[in-house]
This record gives structure tokens, sequence and C-alpha cells, in this order.
């Protein structure tokens, strides 16, 4: 008897059919003697008829029965009809998982707990020696309820069809379904097949091992590992295919889920999960992980994150915190930690629809990862220095750096433009506005370009050998410029008779014979003058880069870590693109290998900029604004080109010739004392009320943090000091005032994680002091540059954070918990310059700690210049310093800084690290406390 509507069997009436297929039908009815509904499953007829099978059914429907696990469908008995057995079982009320996946991949922390259930089901079965063999989403159901169940244990197991693989034979395998995937139906499905299945062979418990893994797979990315147009292609391709990542169809997905998924649908059984159990227990390893001992792991990497995340931590914590964002996006320490290696950006493309990757610049041969499809906005970007990369069907390859930090904006747009509409060597930068990033320059106004094409690389000497062949150094239209030699002006194309090589010939200094060394080509050519690049370039219908055109793409405020890729240290030239130097928009070795002329003339006669440096100068000359005669061709000076695609109209400013400050510290006098104590006289002020008032007392993870307001020494202002308090302990607490970098001139609201270098003085037990300095935060106004300037406007600003320390001090000086004689100075890169001056002012101070100091070559007004203070700062003073750091260099700023200082020999210390304007976390922690611990006394238990 077949069932039907209203058909009563015992005390069951069958209502609808809720799903049917190759294995039977499933009928939804009520159990009238529970008063419940229920679902009941009858066999098709040609099992139903074979005794077997009919056994079989009956043993596994009683093992079943016995399992009693929430998560998989509950048998409440085996019945008998006149046409045989069917199963009265659970109604669940819901969806299959099916029906969830429609939309596409699911949120890999869904993901994880679906597959955690799903397999603490099939242990369950498989510890009782039951395996299911057709796991698959539609046997699988999310119920309204909230949990899941796992349908059709056990049932899929017969039925003997010749395998489309097994070459004619009649080998065991699953009944084939008409279609991929039949909703409802209690078929095998292909799609879901493990190999062995496939082909024939028995099924264990690491099938099912293997048909999870499929359906891991199609929740995590969203597609399907094997894919074809009929069942042949499907199951050969299951026999056949290694899936690509699901974590590069998906960057959602975390890596380690992804290997997790893989290693199920390894071909050999051997090579997986051994059981649901197994494969259940790496699961909840990988959930907890994330809960727990990464989240750990990422609050260490946290603590050693350098200044401006220069080093690699940042981008260890992101990768870190990448990860347990998939699996635990709520957890509290990551979105507390996040915001020390993480800032969000927006990533734009034109055309949209480019697929952007990261990649931390230190590591250029390390994979890439995928950060999404334009535009992205406010995606979550790793701090410190990356490479990003565009890729569209139809476009080229676009490359950049992007130093992500504070003060650096959040929006980057980038063109993308089709094969051939620019030359192949050469990289499209687009038009904006900026400044130089060069010591002893980088006081002047930034300026505007329109966007302009640069060289990939330097011209090689292939390249230039084509400009003699075409007579390059015969043609008097290209050699425009007047030359002075010796005396005597000469134009250009006389001067270009005397650019010969070593034998006589026209062309560079080191070339003989007319032409270069056998295998040279791809080197760039040397010993050309500025002259020789300047006709090449007009040969060639380009110009020499500016210099502003050269530094926007230098990006040689990101020194440290370019030299660290770029060819340096006396080994010799090296071929183009050899390097894994690259500068912005995909320009490469702009750093080392050899100087490039600049088309800028200095204020002496005869110079033109020659930049970047070459293979046998030292590192640091990446940042100079250094300049030669445009008649010198030693053997390192090479150079590039720009074409101007878009009309410039501030060509006059670009070409202008450019003045190059320089201070010998060492060589200048400072005022006498008696002058001196003129100038002192400007800081002083009268004593005053200092009408403090607490403003707020929050708890932070260091101690405590109070906001106090009191009155400033001036204008009739009021001054803001931020204090951080240790843990409850032994008062009063040493102190330590702080002077800040310039990022507090360009942000008009504190953050905690601005004291971030100085948190471990808390957590040692010391208070930290950060005055909001007239100019930063919410006070700030017309104050635009931490720049010194020979102008009123910088003198009183100077007089002001004078006054301001003075009064911090005269509050703390106020407070019972504070111990004001045991006061320390600590100035942070800005706040480090200011260090030669503001301890010569506020004699109170004990010791200093100047983090990433030195002098600025641009000058002040006297009663405020440096030079003048730095011998009368005599405290201890502690020195740290990045070796090539782009604001301070370290020959001719910080060396003449620590020289000067007034301190005695053995009470000063430098000390140099490698990198850029930051040194270690871990040597910033060990040297200051050190040092503190000697001038103040240890911090008492």
């Amino acid at each position: 008897m077949r069932f039907e509507p209203g058909l009563m069997l015992e005390r069951y009436r069958v209502i609808d059919k809720l799903g049917a297929g190759g294995m039977g039908e499933v009928w939804r009815a009520e159990d009238t003697r529970l008063g419940r509904s229920v679902a009941l499953k009858q066999l098709p007829v040609a099992l139903a008829s074979d005794p077997l099978w009919l056994e079989r059914f009956r043993r596994e429907a009683r093992t079943l029965a016995s399992l009693n696990h929430p998560n998989i469908v509950t048998i409440h008995a085996v019945e008998e009809s006149g046409d045989g057995p069917f199963l009265a079982m659970e109604l669940v009320q819901g969806r299959t998982l099916s029906h969830e996946m429609s939309a596409g991949a699911l949120a890999p922390a869904r993901a994880l707990e679906l597959a955690i259930t799903i397999a603490h089901a099939l242990a369950a079965a498989h510890g009782r020696g039951i395996v299911h063999r057709d796991v698959k989403p539609d046997n699988i159901m999310l119920g309204d309820d909230g949990r899941l169940r796992v349908l059709d244990f056990g049932l899929a197991t017969s039925g003997v069809v010749p395998s489309p693989l097994a070459k004619g034979s009649l080998a065991p395998t699953l009944a084939l379904a008409d279609d991929l995937t039949q909703p409802g139906s209690i078929v095998g499905t292909v799609v879901y097949m493990s190999p062995e299945q496939a082909q024939g062979r028995p099924a264990d418990a690491r099938s099912d091992v293997f048909s999870l893994g499929i359906v891991m797979y199609e929740l995590a990315s969203g597609h399907r590992p094997f894919a074809g147009s009929d069942q042949v292609s499907i199951l050969a391709s299951i026999l056949r295919d290694t899936p690509p990542a699901c974590d590069r169809l998906n960057p959602v997905v975390p890596a380690r889920l992804s290997a997790i998924i893989h290693r199920c649908l390894e071909k050999d059984p051997e090579h997986r999960y051994d059981t649901a159990a197994e494969l259940h227990l790496e699961l909840v390893r990988l959930r907890d992980w994330a809960r727990g001992e990464a989240s750990a792991e990422l609050a260490r990497i946290v603590d050693r994150i350098q200044g401006l995340e220069e080093g690699p931590e940042a981008w260890q914590a992101f990768q870190l915190g990448r990860e347990i964002a998939k699996l635990a996006p709520d957890d509290p320490q990551l979105e507390r930690l996040q915001t020390y290696f993480a800032r969000a950006i927006g990533v734009a493309s034109e055309p949209p629809g480019a697929r952007v990757s990261v990649q931390y610049y230190g590591a250029p041969e390390s994979e890439w990862t995928a950060m999404g499809v334009t535009p992205l906005d406010r995606v979550p970007w790793p701090k410190g220095f990356t490479r990003i990369r565009l890729e569209r069907e139809g476009h080229r390859v676009v490359q950049d750096l992007i130093w992500n930090m504070e003060f650096i904006g959040t929006d980057f747009l980038y063109p993308m433009s089709p094969p051939g509409q620019w030359p192949d060597d050469m990289e499209w930068v687009p038009a904006g506005r900026f400044e130089l990033f060069m010591p002893g320059l980088d006081h002047l106004e930034a300026e505007p370009m329109a966007g302009f094409l640069m060289d990939r690389d330097p011209v090689t000497n292939r390249d230039y050998k084509r400009f003699i062949e075409a007579g390059g150094y015969r043609n008097s239209e290209l050699w425009r410029e007047t030359v002075t030699v010796e005396g005597r002006a000469l134009t250009g194309l006389e001067a270009s008779a005397r650019f010969v090589d070593a034998t006589g010939q026209p062309g560079p200094a080191g070339w003989e014979g007319g032409t270069f060394a056998h295998g040279d080509e791809d080197l760039p050519v040397t010993g050309v003058s500025w002259y020789e690049a300047a006709a090449y370039a007009a040969w060639a219908n380009k110009t020499l880069p500016t210099i502003f055109h050269w530094n926007r793409v230098a990006f040689t405020c990101a020194s440290a870590q370019i030299i660290a890729q770029a060819n340096f240290g006396g080994r010799g030239l090296v071929r183009v693109g050899t390097t894994h130097s690259m500068n912005r928009f995909g320009v490469r070795d702009l750093a080392g290998n050899v100087r490039e002329w600049a088309s800028n003339a200095t204020e002496r006669e005869g110079n033109r900029f020659l930049l970047g440096g070459g293979w046998n100068d030292p590192e640091y000359s990446f940042n100079d604004a250094w300049a030669q005669a445009a008649l010198d061709r030693s053997p390192t000076n090479g150079f590039r080109c720009i074409r101007h695609v878009e009309p410039e109209t501030n060509m006059s400013k670009l070409t202008r010739a450019i003045d190059l400050p320089f201070r010998d510290f060492l060589a200048e006098t400072p005022v006498p004392d008696s002058v001196f104590e003129f100038f002192l006289r400007q800081f002083r002020y009268d004593p005053s009320p200092l009408a403090s008032k607490l403003e707020s007392d929050e708890p932070t993870i260091l101690g405590r943090m109070q906001t106090v307001s009191l009155a400033a020494a001036y204008g009739g202002e009021r001054l803001t000091l931020y204090v951080f308090l240790p843990e409850p302990g032994h008062a009063p607490h040493q102190a330590v005032v702080m002077f800040p970098g310039s990022n507090a001139i360009h942000t008009r609201v504190f953050n905690p994680q601005d004291i971030r270098r100085a948190d471990f003085l808390v957590r040692g037990g010391r208070a930290v002091i950060l005055p909001v300095y007239k100019g930063t935060y919410h006070r700030g106004g017309d104050l635009h540059s931490d720049y010194p300037s020979e102008s009123t406007q910088y003198r009183d600003y100077m007089i002001m954070w004078a006054r301001d320390l003075g009064r911090a001090i005269d509050y703390l000086e106020t407070r019972d918990d504070i111990d004001a004689s045991r006061l320390a100075y600590y100035g942070l890169s800005w706040g480090g310059y200011m260090g030669a001056t503001m301890p010569a002012i506020e004699r109170r101070i004990r010791a200093n700690v100047l983090y990433v100091a030195g002098l600025t070559f641009q000058r002040a007004l006297p009663e405020v210049d440096p030079i003048n203070f730095i011998t009368r700062v005599t405290q201890p003073t502690l020195m740290l310093n990045g070796e090539l750091d782009f604001f301070f260099p370290a020959e001719t700023s910080q060396k003449p800084m620590f020289e000067l200082l007034g301190t005695p020999p053995g009470h000063k210390r430098r000390i140099s690290y490698p990198g850029g304007h930051s040194v270690p976390r871990v040597e910033m922690i060990k040297q200051t406390l050190a040092w503190l611990d000697r001038y103040l006394g240890p911090v008492a238990p």
C-alpha cells in the first residue's frame, strides 16, 4: 500500500508528502495517539521486497533509534504496513542547510559552529559503527528551534547499479540521482561522494569525513570543490582534481579552517581524519584557539609593536587578528587591541571591480593577502608599511606602497589603465599636492603637480646605446643648456664633444669603443653628466624629474624599509628589476644602485640635484637632497625620466632652483651666559592660583586616567593634563612628563593610544603626565607644523610650551600621590627635538629620555633656537635613535645633538638601532627603565 493523504497507518494519519527520491518517500503525518506531528519514511517497492535489505533496514533502524543524540533526528519507531516497514521519525520544522547556503558562503564563525555540530553528530554514529554514506546539505536540517539535525543515517547504503567509472562491471555504489541535487531527496548525491564511493569501493567513517569536507568547503567558500557538466565528469573530478584552497576563493576563510577542510578532502582515506570524532576535536581546538590562545598571542605581539609600526610585528598582529576575527568576531580583546595594528582605510579604483591584495613590504616573496574587490570602504588595513596590488581583467596591474599610520590619509584611489594606454616600461603617477620628505627641505610648502608617467627602472645601457646610435650626441636640438667649462660658456652641442668614453668615443665615461661591456645591457647606464641625461630625456620625448616629482614617488619617509631591499653596501651594480626595492606606484630602485639626476638647480651655480644614492654610497644617502656639479660623470651617476601627460600649470615652481639649507651645528657658537639668562626671562611667569579641576577619573588597563584642567600661565586659557596613574601601590609615585610627537599638532582629539610609548612606565609604577601643549589636540589653531622658523609666531609658541610644562610641574607639586622631586622628561620625536631646549628652561627635571630625537636644520630666532640652549641641558640624558631616521639623520642631526648636550660625558648616552624613526619596543622599555631607575631611583615594590 502506497502512502497518500488521509491514509491511516496504525496510529499515524498521513497528511502530505515532504520529499521523494531514489531511496524512498518522506511524508508528514500525525501521531494520533500522542497528538504530535511526525515524519514517515517508506522504502521503495524494489527495496521493500528484498528480504536481505529488509533485515538490514530493521537492524540499522534499531541501532539509529538508540543513538539519542540532540543533533541526530530522533527515530520514534519502526512500523510495519502491508507493503513493508516504514520509519516514524521526529519532524523537524525548519530549513535545510542547502537553503541556508543558497545566498553563498556563510560567515566563518557560523560555518565553523555548524561544522562542529555536524561532526559531533557523525562522531556519535561512528562510535556505534554507523556510517552515514550520504552526508550532504539536504540531509542536514536547521530547526526553527535553533538546533541542527542530521537526517537519513545509514539508509542510502545499498542499491547496486553500474558505476560510470567501473568500466562495465557491477560495482557497488550509491544509487545515482537523476540530477545533481534534489531537495528533499533521500538518495545519495554525486557531488558529495567520496572517491571510494565513486569507485564502488567499501565506505567507512572516512567517507563521511570526505563528504563533510565537501559540505564545509561549500559552507566556507560558497563554491563546490568538484564540478562537472554531468555525473561522470563530477565523479572524475572527485577522483582527479585538487580543489583550489577555499581561503583563496573566499579571503575571509581562516587559513587554519581551510587546512582542516583540505585534509578532509584528501583522495587517500589514510590521509584524512580517521573518524568524525577526530575531526570534531580539531574543529573545537580551532574555535578554542581563536577564543583563547590566539588572543593571548595577539596581546604579546602587540606589546612588541614599534613606534610608527615600522617592524613586522604590526603585520603579524594583523594576520593573526584577521584569523581571530573570522572565528570570534565579537572577541573583546580583539576589539581593544585592533587599534594598535590596524586602521580603516578606503581603496577605490577607476573603473571599480579590481581585486585588492596586500603584502608586508619586508617580506617581498611571501604570499599576498586578498582584501576584497574595489570599492573597499573602511576596511581594516595593517598598520605599518605594506605593498598594495590591484588586478582587473583587461587592465594593467597597479602596485603602490601604503604606510598606514595616524597622520596619513585614509582614502586611496587608483586609476586602472588598459594595456597600451601608457608605455609598458613606465608607471602612472596620479596628480596631487605633495611636500618634500628630505632633511633640510621638509619645511617647504607642498607643491601641486599634474599626473605624470615615470620610468619604472633607471635608463639602461641598452636604452642609452639606442640614443647614441640615433645620433643623440650630434643633434643640437637635444643639447639646449649652455655649459660653462673652465669659465668659458659653451653651447650644449659644443660641450657634448667633451662627453666621451674611455677610448674617446661619444658615450658614458665607463664605456669603451662607444659601447658597454658584453652582458651589461640590462645594467643602469652610469658615468653620465646631467647634460647627457637631459639630452637623452629630450630625445625620448621625456624630461628629467624635478626633485618634487622624484620625491613624490621615492617615499623617502619610509627609507628604513625601502633601503633594506635596495642595492647598497658596495657590492656593485645589479640589473634593473632584480631587487625587491619598490617605491610608490610600482616604480623600482629609486633607492640605491645608481644615483639619479633631477632637473632642479641649487643655489650653488652649476650644481644639480643627484638623488637616491648609489650602490657604493651610505644607505642614508637615499634620504639626502644631495647635489653635484652638473658636469660630474662619476661611475655611480645614472638617471631615469618622466613624461608629462597632463598640462602642468605649476611648472615654474616645480623646476625652480632650491636653496639647500645646512647647519654644521658643531661649528656654531651658543650665546654667552649673560645673553642666555636674558633669554630665560621670556619663559618666566608670575605665580598665580592653579584653579585645578578634576574633569574625569576613569579606570584603564594600566590603572587610572585622570583629566585635569588648570589655569594656563598666559591669556586666561585653561591647560589640560592627562594623568596616568599606576595600579594602587606605594605612593607618592615618581613622575614622567611627556612631550609628544607632531601627530599631536595634526589631530584634535586625544587618543589614549598616544601614550603607548609610555605605557610601560605606568605598568612599572610611575605616573605619566601628558600636558596638552598650546597648539596640540583640542588646543590646536594656527600651528600647522613642528618645524622651527625665524618668526615671532614660532617664538611665541615656544614660550607657551615652556610655560605649559612649568605649570604642569607646578600642579604635580601640589599632589600628595606624586613625588615631584623625582621627575623625568620624556620627549618623543618632536618632543625629543624639544629636549634640546625644555630641560634647559625647566630645572626641576631630574633626567631626560629622548626617543628618536635630533636637531633640525631650520633655524629659529636666537632667543628660542636650540643651539643656544642645548649646551645648558645638563641633566642625565638618554637618546634612543634609529640609524636611518628620515627626520633626524644620524651624522648631521643625531650625533651633533648628543655631542652638544651639556650633560657630563658619564651621564649621557646615545644608543642607535637598525631602522628608521623608531627603535625596537623591547629595547626602548629596557633602556628607559634602566635609565630612570639609575637617576630617579627604583620604583618601590
